[in-house]
């Protein structure tokens, strides 16, 4: 959907203002942008709150991944400095590394075949954090009356737990509601 639940909210930004106050953050990628939020919340944390409000004064890349056309707005072409329009493992070897990547419920969107490849990827494509959110109740991943706003990308394949992330990438922290955050080097 283009929107996660607002529970995720703090614990991402808190992860994310940890990292910049420890070791500075010079990128971040967003995957499974949807309507917005994270970007623009991230664009505020990162750069306006050091009163750099205009574009040509932000220092932080911030780039998305959205695959869902209909669901990109004037603020996505605001906010990131690029946009890819394309799932993520459509574009996953194109990319460069990023301090920080963040995927917030997309990954109950893929199987666990196609997730453990992009997961190992990401891994390797993140500098300093990895931030994950997914589903880990049953009832939330199974389809309910067709997909919302006409969107097969919308469908939830599996289900995921914080010992299959352990399995693919290594040892996990798990914050408050369903967030989880590899870190890179010894925080």
């Amino acid at each position: 959907m283009p929107v996660s639940h607002q529970k995720n909210i703090y614990s991402v930004l808190a992860l994310v203002d940890d990292m910049q106050k420890k070791s500075g953050v010079e990128s971040i990628l967003d995957i499974g942008t949807g309507f917005g939020k994270y970007g623009l919340l991230l664009r505020e944390r990162m750069d306006v709150r050091f009163l750099r409000y205009h574009k040509e004064d932000w220092v932080t890349r911030i780039d998305g991944i959205e695959p869902f056309k209909e669901y990109i707005t004037p603020v996505h072409k605001h906010i990131y400095d690029t946009l890819y329009l394309s799932q993520i493992e459509y574009i996953i070897n194109q990319l460069t590394n990023y301090d920080i990547i963040i995927m917030i419920d997309v990954l109950e969107h893929l199987d666990k075949e196609l997730g453990t490849e992009v997961l190992k990827k990401l891994d390797n494509l993140t500098n300093k954090l990895l931030i994950l959110s997914f589903p880990i109740h049953p009832g939330s991943y199974k389809p309910r009356g067709g997909t919302p706003w006409d969107n097969k990308l919308e469908i939830h394949k599996c289900l995921w737990s914080e010992a299959d992330i352990s399995d693919i990438i290594g040892p996990v922290k798990h914050f408050k509601s369903t967030v989880w955050a590899k870190y890179k080097f010894d925080k």
